[in-house]
């Protein structure tokens, strides 16, 4: 899959010069950052061989690779707006169309839009979710999509839960309960999210946990009690997630009902690597709970000797992840979570380094997360001096129109 033989084969295939050389782009660069892992049946990159003959996936697909090129060069021409222009134009065709409808394409064409507008940080997202929220209730039963889709999908559902709330898709809880018959395998992590497979749905139902307590109290359907209990709960199973630094990970998707198993590419030292792998799960795992205890407790109250612990393993880990290559490209909403902790302008600092590692990439979607960051820590600061009142951050997020997918 490393031959550079396979991208000239697959990007000479009956498409313009300029058409192959941004699907080339999209294959060597998109398909690898877009993910926090790369593996050889990277599904980024069997999208091409159908994109080929379906001009509408072929042009969002274009679209992201042309801006994402543009932005690496400094410069953006006219070739996202084109492409995305047939992009639209050739959806809006497919959604009046009984036979495409719902071909799994047409969804896969709206995910490609929908991270269009999140790789360039922009507010136009939501309504690309929508779509795709409305397209899997009109369709029914979706159990035939691939795995790769429905991962894809649950990864945008559960980081917009995480980052803003409101109800989850139905069917998402539903892919992400389906290996509950192998998910316990300890050192298994899925390449889409960058965490353990057993963390996703844990996160899913943190975030619905945090969405009831922010609701008015007359909407509320759960007391403080259970409210605790269920976060009690939740701690002890993100707990069991861990994995040791020295594990030899494996791969596989979380929304699948088998545990098939997925093959690393592996660009450096294989024993360096697989330490990176571990090393950004683990941080997954202390963000999300970090995220859990803060349900419980507003944000003026001080970690408890617990949280500190989780506070500074993430500062050590990343330390483990030098750059935002690879498995460090994920960390948007981890970095958000811990950033939202720190006090210290040494912490701070590294917290927003960190975020613009990975708009370095060509990603745009950190900015959001820097600025809402910006606004947490005054706060802070503010609290410290004359005590005034905190806010969650995600709170923050949400007040500022600052809504985005960080991960």
């Amino acid at each position: 899959m490393n031959d550079p033989l396979f991208f000239t084969q697959l990007t000479t295939l009956s498409l313009p010069q300029h058409q192959n050389f941004l699907m080339q782009h999209y294959l060597k660069n998109l398909s690898r950052i877009a993910i926090a892992i790369d593996y050889d049946e990277n599904g980024y990159r069997s999208l091409f061989q159908t994109a080929v003959d379906d001009s509408c996936l072929l042009n969002s697909m274009l679209a992201v690779a042309a801006s994402h090129h543009g932005k690496w060069h400094m410069g953006c021409g006219s070739d996202p707006m084109q492409f995305l222009r047939e992009a639209f134009s050739t959806l809006q065709a497919r959604l009046q169309d009984p036979k495409l409808i719902y071909n799994e394409n047409t969804v896969v064409a709206m995910l490609s839009l929908l991270s269009y507008e999140i790789f360039n940080g922009s507010t136009g997202w939501p309504a690309h979710y929508e779509g795709i929220r409305g397209w899997l209730a009109a369709r029914g039963d979706c159990s035939d999509l691939r795995p790769f889709t429905k991962t894809w999908i649950a990864m945008v559902d559960t980081q917009r839960s995480l980052n803003l709330g409101g109800t989850a898709i139905p069917e998402v809880q539903r892919w992400l309960d389906s290996g509950v018959n192998w998910i316990d395998q300890g050192n298994t992590i899925d390449p889409f999210f960058g965490c353990s497979v057993r963390l996703p749905r844990l996160m899913a139902r943190a975030a619905q946990l945090s969405d009831e307590v922010q609701k008015p109290a007359h909407q509320r359907t759960l007391d403080d009690d259970e409210v605790r209990r269920r976060a009690n709960n939740l701690q002890q199973h993100v707990a069991e997630t861990a994995i040791e630094l020295t594990a030899e990970p494996q791969l596989a998707v979380s929304c699948h009902s088998e545990a098939i198993h997925l093959n690393a590419i592996v660009d450096i030292n294989q024993h360096e690597y697989f330490r990176r792998l571990v090393a950004v799960a683990e941080i997954f795992r202390h963000a999300a709970h970090i995220y859990i205890h803060r349900i419980t407790h507003g944000p003026e109250e001080p970690l408890t000797p617990d949280m500190l612990k989780s506070v500074e393993s993430m500062i050590d880990l990343l330390t483990k992840v030098p750059d935002a290559l690879g498995p460090g490209s994920n960390l948007g909403w981890c970095l958000t979570v811990l950033g939202a902790e720190a006090d210290s302008t040494e912490h701070r600092e590294y917290v927003k380094a960190r975020l613009q590692g990975i708009r370095i990439l060509g990603l745009d979607n950190p900015s959001s997360a820097e600025k809402v960051l910006e606004e947490v820590w005054a706060q802070r600061d503010a609290h410290r001096r004359d005590g005034r009142s905190l806010q969650r951050w995600h709170e923050v997020m949400r007040q500022m129109g600052q809504g985005q997918i960080l991960i």
